[in-house]
């Protein structure tokens, strides 16, 4: 017979999760620990079903009351948070950022996180990290579960157990089937919305309909106890940011944690009862409150010192994070949870309405106030505009190539293109000067950008797929079909066979000769990919610049906005140089017939030092991307003769 009273292994279980996911989200090692969002689903699913079948089989049970108990136990610690996250929002964060702030705090008031961040979500929106609500697109998903899925057992009930257990394992077995495949189409989706995420939730339901482990069998409940703990930790360990999640690889965090359900089930095991430890099963209580502080404390962190969190200030915030999921359970989870007559089921619904009403109606007003941009100045204002998403212009001009290749047009729509603008994201970053110096020189040209994707042929990153092999072939059919006669090659070139700066390495490059990413075998293939890439660019008659890489900026911008005076130093030349070592020797492999335009020639002052800022505005969006005031106010002169070279060139066509 199943224990069917209060069960401390499964706090214990809690408090396993949320550790994993605040260790992976600290940068504490533990790669895989966003499981613990998975083994949460699968607790959820397993508590939610066996409370709602008790009260069915009781002839007790009531959907609103239901729901009231899920108000009580969500609503109230998550709009104290969603408070502080606002009331910080509006002393740290730029207008913008506000704004994007307000937008998500009305996706949570409204249930739809999740859809708020699979939508919002994109390169140059700025670091998922710097996102202080982005952790709740989980509740959003647990939420969504919740409207329907007691009247689904209601309608269920009708049937005898085996029919509807196999119910739920239909379902459950469709919506692993979708997030397989999911996970490989259309993975942003897979991993935020409901319909991918059911079976996970479902796996914790069929616990309850699975007769429990023999009383006497109890060797055989400790292994499935052990291997169920095991195999959650491997999974929090071995799991990385490549893992498909929630595909294949989802279900050994998922049956683990339904093993150690399952085990415990009729008597504690041995990995139970350690699970059952006074500080398991408190750090397990705290879990939900935990959860929902820790996330906000570290992006707020990121986004005032810098992305790179010391491990002391990581620690920090964990223990800060920690304090603060005391007092939310202490003083809000725990006196909201308690049934008293004061807080009767119309009292309860009311005060969620209001509660949701108020947020929608705060969310709104930052949004039209464009992120209350009056608490800052002037003058930081002018800064500000500085540092704005290199958005394409309005209604921007698509050239559609074969079916298969878009891209966007720049200058003179009613001229054929002459030149071709390709690159990663930071050929992107320079599309409005480009746009504004084709319609001065009366000109046309079209920009090849796909983030992450040097214009090197046949190479990839193994983090983003095979699929951009393919497109840069559409790039080189384009310019050959559509004669395009000028070709500008634009990347962060270091990025591809070094890495990041913070050590990060998923950015490497492979090709099919070397299918393992590390520094050596990435110089190598972006030496191939790119002498293969200009050596078809020869053969289609094709003049090629190549420009370098512009200084890497050592601090977001965002960090000099309340400077008082002074100038910000940039990276010095020498470090910059130093940077660029190694593919500076693939450049000096180049046939003398292409062009190199050198930014440090334009981007560095009189000291040495990059340049970041002028005039009031930041020349950057981020650590190494110009913004477009800095793309023109520092490379537009280098660009000015290129254009006039093209605006000869294209007259003659």
């Amino acid at each position: 017979m199943q224990r069917l009273g209060y069960r401390p292994e499964i706090d214990g279980l809690r408090a396993v999760a949320v550790t994993a996911v605040i260790l992976f989200h600290a940068g504490f090692g533990c790669t895989g620990g966003y499981i613990g969002v998975d083994v949460f689903f699968v607790i959820s699913g397993y508590l939610i079903t066996r409370l709602i079948r008790r009260d069915i089989a009781a002839e007790r049970f009531s959907v609103f009351e239901f729901w009231e108990r899920r108000i009580r136990r969500i609503v109230p610690a998550l709009f104290s948070v969603v408070t502080f996250v606002l009331v910080v929002g509006l002393i740290w964060l730029l207008p913008g950022d506000m704004e994007e702030l307000a937008e998500s705090t009305l996706a949570v008031s409204l249930m739809a996180s999740n859809f708020y961040f699979w939508l919002g979500l994109d390169y140059f929106a700025g670091p998922a990290e710097l996102k202080p609500l982005l952790h709740t697109w989980s509740l959003a998903v647990e939420e969504q579960f919740y409207l329907g899925f007691p009247i689904l057992l209601i309608l269920c009930s009708r049937f005898r157990l085996s029919v509807q257990a196999g119910l739920l394992a239909t379902f459950a077995a469709a919506s692993f089937l979708l997030s397989v495949w999911g996970s490989y189409t259309f993975s942003s989706a897979t991993f935020f919305l409901l319909p991918t995420r059911i079976w996970e939730l479902l796996t914790g339901a069929l616990l309850v309909f699975i007769p429990p482990p023999s009383a006497t069998r109890k060797r055989s409940s400790e292994v499935l106890g052990a291997a169920g703990l095991v195999g959650v930790i491997v999974a929090a360990f071995w799991f990385d940011s490549e893992t498909k999640v929630p595909g294949i690889p989802g279900l050994l965090p998922c049956i683990s944690a339904a093993l150690v359900i399952y085990a415990n089930s009729t008597g504690a095991t041995y990995s139970g009862r350690m699970l059952s430890s006074k500080p398991m099963v408190f750090v397990g209580r705290l879990s939900y409150s935990f959860y929902l502080w820790h996330w906000p404390v570290l992006a707020f962190l990121r986004y005032r010192i810098g992305e790179d969190l010391s491990i002391g200030v990581s620690a920090l915030a964990i223990s800060f994070s920690f304090v603060g999921a005391y007092l939310s359970w202490r003083f809000v989870e725990t006196p909201f949870r308690r049934r008293t007559g004061e807080t009767a089921r119309r009292r309860v619904f009311g005060s969620a309405i209001l509660a949701s009403v108020a947020l929608l109606g705060t969310s709104i007003w930052i949004v039209q106030s464009k992120g209350f941009s009056g608490r800052l100045s002037q003058a930081q204002l002018t800064f500000v505009e500085g540092e704005q998403t290199p958005a394409l212009v309005n209604n921007p001009q698509i050239e559609t190539f074969d079916g298969r290749l878009q891209m966007l047009k720049m200058g003179s729509p009613d001229q054929r293109p002459c030149f071709l603008l390709w690159g990663d994201s930071h050929a992107g970053a320079l599309y409005r000067m480009f746009d504004r110096l084709a319609e001065k020189y009366k000109v046309a040209g079209c920009l090849a950008q796909n983030n992450g994707t040097p214009p090197a042929l046949g190479t990839w990153r193994p983090k983003g797929g095979k699929q951009v092999v393919p497109w840069r072939e559409d790039v080189l059919d384009f310019v050959r079909q559509r004669e395009i006669t000028n070709v500008i090659l634009v990347a962060r070139w270091t990025y591809y066979i070094e890495g990041d700066t913070d050590g990060n390495m998923e950015s490497l490059i492979v090709d099919e000769t070397s299918p393992e990413a590390n520094p050596v075998d990435a110089l190598r293939a972006l030496r191939t990919g790119l002498l293969a890439t200009l050596n078809e660019l020869e053969q289609a008659g094709v003049r090629v610049w190549i420009m370098k890489q512009v200084p890497l900026h050592p601090s977001h911008p965002r960090l000099l906005v309340n400077q008082s005076g002074g100038t910000s130093q940039g990276i010095s030349l020498q470090a910059h140089r130093a940077r660029n070592t190694k593919v500076q020797t693939i450049f000096s492999e180049v046939k003398p017939d292409v062009t190199f335009l050198d930014p440090s020639t334009v981007c560095f002052d009189e000291s040495g030092h990059s340049i970041i800022e002028g005039h009031g505005y930041s020349y950057y969006i981020d650590d190494d991307h110009l913004s477009p005031t800095g793309a023109d106010r520092l490379l537009r002169g280098m660009f000015e003769d290129v254009f006039a070279g093209f605006a000869q060139t294209c007259e003659a066509l």
